[in-house]
């Protein structure tokens, strides 16, 4: 709900676009990923009223044709 798009900008880094921008920056974003090792770290970029980076390093297992999945929320 009210995200309109995700771009991917880089490896690792994805930008979560809001269709409805929140008022201001003032949120607390949470991220989740499926199928990640003890060496993974999500953490976030930029955090803006219309959108919120999301950056990743380290292991994601995506051999065999697994696409990881990335679960993304907003509280404010």
């Amino acid at each position: 709900y009210n995200v309109s798009s995700v771009t991917y900008t880089a490896t690792g880094n994805f930008t979560v676009n809001f269709s409805t921008a929140i008022g201001d920056a003032k949120y607390a974003p949470v991220v989740s990923c499926n199928n990640v090792s003890t060496e993974t770290k999500i953490q976030f970029g930029t955090i803006a009223s219309g959108s919120c980076q999301v950056l990743s390093q380290g292991s994601v297992n995506v051999g065999s044709g697994y696409n990881p999945v990335l679960g993304f929320a907003v509280f404010r």
